[in-house]
């Protein structure tokens, strides 16, 4: 990925590289067209999970009241489990996902 000369888009890359050695879990905001999912290709790309499948998924195409149930397979409230269950619209790969 090409990141430019500017100190601020070096401080991004570092960023990047620092939190791409972690396992957190990572929330990227921004407008429209400002490069998200290609910073979040990126992460997954310099990550331990590079071999996994990655996952996008478009937020605004789901309602706030729907998120959990449509992706995780419960409804709000209910306790974490440890696999993703069958009526989830993710597979098994989630912990290796996008979401923009």
């Amino acid at each position: 990925m090409y990141w430019g000369e500017s100190r601020v888009m070096q401080q991004l890359r570092m960023l990047v590289e620092k939190v791409a050695a972690t396992d957190a879990n990572i929330l990227i905001t921004g407008e429209n067209g400002t490069g998200k999912e290609m910073l979040a290709r990126e992460i997954h790309a310099l990550s331990a999970r590079h071999r996994k499948e990655m996952i996008s998924v478009d937020m605004g195409a789901i309602t706030e009241s729907l998120f959990e149930s449509e992706l995780f397979g419960h409804v709000k409230g209910a306790m974490p489990m440890p696999t993703v269950p069958e009526s989830s619209r993710l597979p098994t790969t989630a912990r290796s996902s996008s979401m923009k």
